[in-house]
């Protein structure tokens, strides 16, 4: 059987060893978090940019056509006036109510890319905000050196207490045999010169 007075100071160390190793552990898995968060905000700043990208260049895509269409409608207007004999201020009204038409569907074209533009901006800000908010989380579960010293410090103290009891226990029981407890009026008492074992 092992010397009870080893035990206290066996189970400090292995309580404090533990503490520690969990607190590493802990400490990895915040790094691996924040790691991952930023994974995470990456991908979805790149789809954020794609999005952005592509609806510029639908817009753009949007309006050109519809300039072209605008060009085409006022050169039929301006072939059929021509065709008639009609010219004056009706034959402007025609064309400039072509450009009118044009414009406001250009302006339609662009409000709608500008309003894509502010959701996207909006996520943009979101996603930040997230990673931000991940990246604190797994700062506060990180545990400095000293907090890891001191509270590995806290429970070898832990252990050595429950060593200490456990030690005291096992020698009181170590020291007992048949017939060498005496009880008197003060309760038990143990002999000191047995050298029986359990």
């Amino acid at each position: 059987m092992c010397n009870p007075a080893v035990i206290p100071i066996v189970m400090m160390a292995v309580t404090a060893a533990g503490k520690g190793i969990q607190q590493i552990q802990t400490n990895q898995m915040a790094g691996q978090a924040a790691e991952e968060a930023h994974k995470h905000a990456g991908f979805n700043y790149q789809q954020l940019i794609s999005e952005a990208e592509e609806t510029n260049d639908a817009a753009a895509q949007d309006k050109l056509q519809r300039q072209l269409q605008g060009l085409r409608e006022r050169g039929r207007i301006a072939v059929a006036q021509g065709e008639a004999g009609v010219g004056g201020n009706s034959s402007l009204k025609a064309i400039n109510n072509a450009k009118l038409q044009e414009s406001m569907d250009v302006g339609v074209i662009e409000a709608n890319r500008g309003s894509a533009q502010r959701k996207i901006a909006s996520d943009v800000t979101s996603t930040k905000m997230q990673l931000e908010s991940r990246i604190n989380t797994a700062k506060s579960q990180v545990v400095g050196l000293p907090m890891m010293l001191l509270t590995a410090g806290m429970a070898g103290t832990s252990g050595y207490m429950a060593g200490h009891d456990l030690s005291s226990a096992l020698k009181s029981n170590y020291y007992k045999s048949p017939g060498t407890i005496s009880t008197g009026s003060s309760g038990p008492k143990v002999n000191p010169y047995n050298t029986g074992g359990v």
